[in-house]
């Protein structure tokens, strides 16, 4: 097992993996570990979005409200989201007029 659930590598829940002290592989799937269990199944790195499958339904997670709070956000400024990339790669588009694919 890269990362057993018995070793700390950092006691950090980080957003962005980028921001984690030692980047490797054993540091980054504790932290993605930390997040699931805390159901934060969502997390960059840099302006990358890794998920995490939750194997059950989250309420609250996709809607028209946490929708709206995404719009027109910088990347990083809410926790990890769907809805935060499409936002930027929405708006990186329409500024420079150009596709994002």
């Amino acid at each position: 097992e890269l990362c057993p659930p018995h070793r700390v590598y950092e006691p950090l829940d980080v957003d962005d993996t980028t921001k984690l002290i030692s980047l490797d592989t054993p540091s980054i799937l504790a932290n993605l570990r930390n997040r699931y269990g805390l159901d934060k199944i969502y997390t960059y790195v840099a302006n990358v979005l890794i998920a995490v499958n939750p194997y059950h339904e989250m309420h609250g997670l996709y809607g028209d409200a946490t929708c709206g709070r995404y719009r027109n956000q910088p990347l990083g400024s809410l926790p990890p989201h769907p809805f935060a990339i499409a936002d930027t790669a929405y708006r990186a588009m329409r500024f420079d007029k150009q596709s994002q694919a």
